[in-house]
């Protein structure tokens, strides 16, 4: 009877696509959040990759970090890509920052790498400015260079400037500085004052780097020609 092996075939294909179902609803279970067998098959209908989702919520577990499954499932959806963000994640609390699963996922979503953000919120940045050129109102000419320390926010990471745009204010504001001194033999003297202007002025404002300071790398300057 042609039936019987249609039974069969039947059969091992349903065991075949059962066995993976079990495992994954006894895992869901053992990571604390159980699933049952519709919501396992909503979500492969979905497009989920449940061991992926599973993977990041077991990484998070073995950290104490608590993150539901269901928002490691709509990042996953939305990217594709769970390790940048759990890794963030994880950096953060190994630094001692205070940063949420969501905050995370919205710096992954907006480009940023959040793992070296995390270490530079941490440990912060020391930059030094490319050289920065101008003349002063005597028409002496000056070059600066400008060392800043700069600390990540992450509560100011989303829809904010980076690195480029604080040392490009700071370059900016040197410059005008610079126009305004009355003569360059002013500023050599006064190196510390210029700098301590420059860090007053709120120049990371819109950023996601707060200034910690800014000091003088270095400075050159030479009387206007005759």
């Amino acid at each position: 009877m042609i039936w019987i092996p249609l039974v069969f075939i039947v059969a091992i294909v349903v065991i075949l696509i059962a066995i993976p179902q079990v495992k994954r609803k006894m895992r869901s279970e053992r990571l604390g959040c159980p699933l049952s067998h519709p919501q396992l098959l909503g979500m492969s209908l979905r497009g989920v990759d449940i061991n992926a989702v599973f993977d990041a919520k077991q990484r998070l577990d073995e950290e104490a970090i608590d993150v539901p499954l269901k928002a490691i499932e709509v990042h996953h959806l939305a990217t594709r890509d769970l390790g940048p963000v759990v890794e963030g994640v994880i950096e953060a609390k190994t630094q001692g920052v205070n940063l949420t699963w969501e905050k995370a996922c919205a710096m992954h979503i907006a480009g940023r790498d959040i793992k070296a953000d995390i270490e530079a919120a941490g440990r912060p940045k020391e930059i030094i400015t490319p050289e920065i050129t101008g003349r002063t109102m005597d028409g002496g000419g000056v070059r600066v260079k400008l060392k800043l320390k700069l600390r990540f926010v992450p509560e100011r990471a989303v829809g904010a400037g980076g690195e480029t745009f604080v040392v490009e204010r700071v370059c900016a504001a040197a410059e005008a500085d610079i126009a305004r001194s009355e003569s360059y033999e002013f500023l050599l003297q006064r190196q510390s004052t210029f700098a301590r202007r420059i860090f007053e002025r709120g120049l990371d404002a819109g950023s996601a780097f707060k200034i910690e300071w800014v000091d003088v790398e270095e400075m050159t300057a030479e009387k206007a020609e005759e």
